[in-house]
């Protein structure tokens, strides 16, 4: 793993036997970070580039510590390979991720696995390219915590969308809030929004 010099995003992984090891990664780096073995990792900061969950077995959470990921011509997060992926939004964290370029994956966050969102903290999910998020073949539930998806198209596309909790707010220039094969939960979660800023509908930041 690169350590680059000016530091700027911090990603602790925790592994089984409870040790921590932090890496860091430099938040001009264009080759992004790659995650290939299962475990917990909190992102805080701010890096330009893909993180890449791709641990082949295993279940993989992202603990999101005000971190901010813009990436240039693929998805700020895609996850490709794993069990399931948790994204677990730090307490009062205020996090960002956007794609922009020529992204052909469409979506701000791709991922292959199912995926569900938790936590005290508020989320901005801008895809430029296309969707906010894409679950290829694969679930998306909300838990808790609170989203702001912007997207040219639609804002979440998803084999199963369940809405367990939380609240969700999606700005679209075009196309359905949601692309669901099927939807359970309290649909209500759901809000059309104009907001462009993930600070403005946060109640953390607000407070």
């Amino acid at each position: 793993m690169k350590v680059f010099r000016r530091v700027m995003l911090l990603i602790t992984l925790v592994f089984a036997i409870g040790l921590a090891m932090p890496v860091f990664a430099d938040s001009g780096a264009s080759d992004g970070l790659k995650i290939d073995r299962e475990g917990t990792y909190t992102l805080t900061g701010s890096m330009h580039g893909s993180v890449i969950v791709d641990p082949g077995k295993g279940e993989v959470t992202l603990i999101l510590d005000d971190v901010t990921i813009d990436s240039a011509g693929a998805p700020a997060i895609q996850a490709v390979s794993g069990d399931a992926l948790h994204i677990v939004l730090d307490t009062c964290s205020c996090n960002r991720i956007k794609d922009s370029g020529d992204n052909t994956l469409k979506a701000a966050l791709y991922t292959k696995v199912d995926t569900d969102f938790s936590g005290r903290g508020c989320l901005g999910i801008t895809g430029t390219c296309g969707h906010g998020v894409i679950a290829q073949g694969a679930d998306i539930t909300f838990n808790s915590g609170e989203y702001l998806i912007c997207s040219r198209d639609s804002g979440i596309k998803a084999n199963t969308l369940n809405l367990n909790g939380g609240r969700i707010f999606i700005n679209t220039e075009s196309g359905d809030l949601i692309q669901a094969g099927k939807v359970n939960g309290n649909k209500a979660l759901l809000q059309r929004s104009d907001a462009t800023d993930v600070c403005s509908i946060c109640t953390c930041c607000k407070g």
